[in-house]
């Protein structure tokens, strides 16, 4: 029996570490101690043989560093790291730490469970499965958390949190699954999964999927069959509550055949994901929302990519389109935009080549307000994010305070605009570039005409 600690940094995440609950599977089923925390665990030296530390994303590397730091220093035990950056930046993980991060999915030592999983009541069904997928078929252990007080307690006391599939066998320039994930697993289970869950942690109402792509799926029609068999059909209710399946990473709305919308409401997904990455899929998009919402599927969840090779007028764009639907059909199209950020960079700096400083703050203003999603009523989206590309690219640009707090700085923003309007076009470039690295970064010494002066001093109370 050996000792196990599975960790991350305490950084805020809703949803919890599907990887280390599944290792902790592995070795309580060994007959091992597992322990979870996110704080320094300040055991003997000796205490622990195996520390699995897990890792997010580029922007919690501090955090990372200093915790995989510590262990190092203080415990003499085999440090295991993986996750998504480490999986993503493997070479600095090893250049920093002298330690080869674990690429992908970690496998175990099949053999030593294989008994328990074939004389488990529940699990025996899932042998074959495991001899070829390892720990990624175990089910996840949620009682790690057990009287912790964490960022995503209420996802598990709701859900069910699984994979149908795993991997993606598409190449988009800007994702990392490739990177994580070696090959494609076309299907996982989840009946047995599911009833492990509700035996040894209680019945959950709702289910929440990790998957990567699964309507690429060879096996598309097992995976929501089952689906209706653990009782995640479409109306489905638990103690008069609706239930929901929620496939959290997003569907791939280029598959979405006639055949795969049939499957799609037979059971009960809600919300449906997807994503809005490329105004070139524009018509696709409206073609495919129609024929979501004709189909009597109401709460869609859009992620919409930004900060990548997008211009802000087809971010802006894509973003009305949503909130235009919403009025047009009456129904509820929530978008979500996502900064993108390379994993292999160490913190939130990095800026698209078609975007600014100033360009970027003033979206995440605007989110700030609004809870960190775009409007869902019209007037409200006019309002916040301009009725149109010109008013949209002028508020993203104005001061930090007059996009947050628009009704106290009312008589400030008719100012600016007036300011703004009668710069000539030479200048209007002049002031844009000025502002464009951001807060306080506006050099007043440079020799300005007394008409970009006045209008740069509606930035000059603005903090670092």
């Amino acid at each position: 029996m050996e000792n196990i600690l599975l960790t991350e940094a305490n950084y805020k995440d809703k949803y919890p570490p599907l990887g280390l609950m599944k290792i902790s599977t592995y070795h309580k089923l060994k007959g091992d101690n597992v322990i979870y925390t996110r704080e320094l665990n300040t055991s003997k030296r000796d205490h622990f043989s195996k520390i699995y530390i897990t890792t997010r994303f580029s922007f919690h590397w501090k955090k990372t560093e200093e915790l995989i730091n510590y262990y190092k220093k203080n415990f003499d035990a085999e440090i295991l790291i993986g996750g998504i950056h480490a999986s993503i930046n493997p070479i600095l993980y090893e250049e920093t730490f002298g330690i080869r991060p674990i690429v992908g999915s970690y496998k175990g030592e099949v053999e030593d469970i294989i008994d328990k999983i074939k004389n488990h009541e529940i699990l025996s069904t899932i042998v074959s499965d495991f001899r070829e997928f390892g720990i990624d078929v175990l089910p996840p252990d949620y009682s790690i958390f057990d009287n912790q007080e964490l960022p995503f307690n209420s996802v598990l006391n709701n859900n069910y949190l699984l994979r149908a599939t795993k991997g993606c066998t598409r190449k988009c320039s800007f994702c990392d699954v490739q990177k994580i994930c070696e090959g494609y697993i076309d299907k996982l289970p989840i009946l047995p999964i599911i009833k492990y869950i509700e035996s040894n942690f209680g019945l959950k109402k709702d289910i929440l999927f990790f998957d990567d792509n699964t309507l690429i799926s060879d096996k598309i029609i097992d995976i929501f069959e089952e689906l209706k068999e653990a009782g995640f059909y479409r109306g489905a209710k638990l103690n008069k509550r609706n239930r929901a399946c929620d496939f959290n990473q997003g569907m791939d709305l280029r598959l979405l055949e006639d055949g795969k919308m049939d499957l799609i409401k037979s059971i009960c997904v809600n919300p449906i994901r997807f994503a809005f990455d490329n105004i070139a899929i524009k018509e696709l998009f409206k073609k495919k929302i129609e024929t979501i919402v004709s189909n009597g599927i109401r709460n869609i969840s859009v992620y919409v990519l930004y900060n990548y090779n997008d211009t802000p007028e087809d971010f802006y764009e894509r973003i009305s389109i949503s909130a235009n639907f919403n009025e047009l059909y009456n129904c509820r199209i929530i978008s979500f935009p996502m900064k993108y950020i390379p994993n292999d960079q160490n913190d939130r700096k990095f800026i698209g080549r078609h975007w600014n400083k100033r360009m970027i703050r003033g979206i995440q203003c605007i989110l700030n307000s609004s809870h960190g999603i775009v409007p869902i009523k019209l007037s409200f989206f006019n309002n916040a994010f301009g009725k149109d590309i010109e008013e949209f690219t002028k508020i993203i640009q104005m001061p930090e305070n007059y996009i947050i707090y628009r009704k106290l700085n009312y008589e400030n923003i008719i100012n600016w605009n007036y300011e703004y309007e009668n710069l000539n076009e030479i200048d209007k470039k002049i002031v844009l570039s000025a502002i464009s690295l951001g807060k306080n970064r506006i050099n007043q010494s440079e020799d300005y005409s007394s008409s970009i002066k006045s209008f740069l001093n509606h930035y000059k109370n603005e903090s670092k």
